[in-house]
């Protein structure tokens, strides 16, 4: 073999050789148990699970919040603000970087007795609710529809609303799953989405879910 035919061909081994060991670029986060899985950049933190429970103690205070985390089954957030707190995280103000939340909580009764009917009906309100929104309310509701994930029945959702004058967005995917119900969204303030289109994007488009084995 020519000389230089050798220097190109170890030139392009090489290459191939710094490719298999660069560190990837995104991270496989969720739980097995759990049934839900999605893609992350790899630079991308979660609160601690401690500080969650702790700050959503006081949720208890009423019906619903304790109704909800008598449901839970498993949750994280993510975001790439590793000083994020779970205030900020659940809050209503706008964020300057992306919040992901997941979880996996049992079906409530209502929830339950509804899907026969209309899956878009029982679960389109699990995040916001979407079916008591009206016009001068603050809530836009830009795409709200039925799709399959996995084979599972789900909605999928894209929701607005300003504070303070600051517009933010909302991404959700609520999936069914034969007795629970798995939870994704993204929120995002509007003027910095840009920034992270592609990323959630990519996101959304990496969610898996299956049964899970969560008590």
């Amino acid at each position: 073999m020519p000389k230089f035919s050798r220097f190109v061909a170890a030139i392009a081994a090489l290459a191939l050789l710094l490719t298999g060991c660069a560190a990837p670029t995104e991270q496989h986060v969720g739980d097995s148990k759990a049934g839900l899985f999605f893609n992350l950049p790899r630079e991308w933190s979660s609160i601690d699970a401690a500080l969650l429970t702790k700050a959503q103690s006081s949720w208890g205070s009423s019906d619903s919040g304790q109704a909800y985390l008598d449901a839970l089954k498993w949750q994280k957030v993510y975001s790439p603000d590793a000083e994020l707190t779970v205030e900020a995280a659940f809050g209503n103000s706008v964020t300057d970087v992306p919040v992901v939340y997941a979880a996996v909580r049992s079906l409530y009764d209502v929830e339950s007795q509804n899907i026969a009917g209309d899956v878009l009906t029982a679960l389109q309100d699990v995040v916001l609710p979407v079916s008591l929104a009206a016009d001068g309310d603050g809530l836009e509701i830009i795409s709200n529809q039925t799709y399959i994930q996995n084979g599972h029945q789900g909605v999928r959702q894209q929701l607005a609303w300003t504070v303070g004058g600051k517009r933010q967005l909302v991404d959700t995917r609520i999936v069914l799953g034969s007795n629970v119900v798995f939870i994704f969204w993204i929120r995002c303030g509007a003027a910095t989405r840009t920034d992270f289109e592609t990323t959630i994007e990519r996101a959304l488009d990496s969610l898996t879910v299956k049964e899970p084995s969560v008590a």
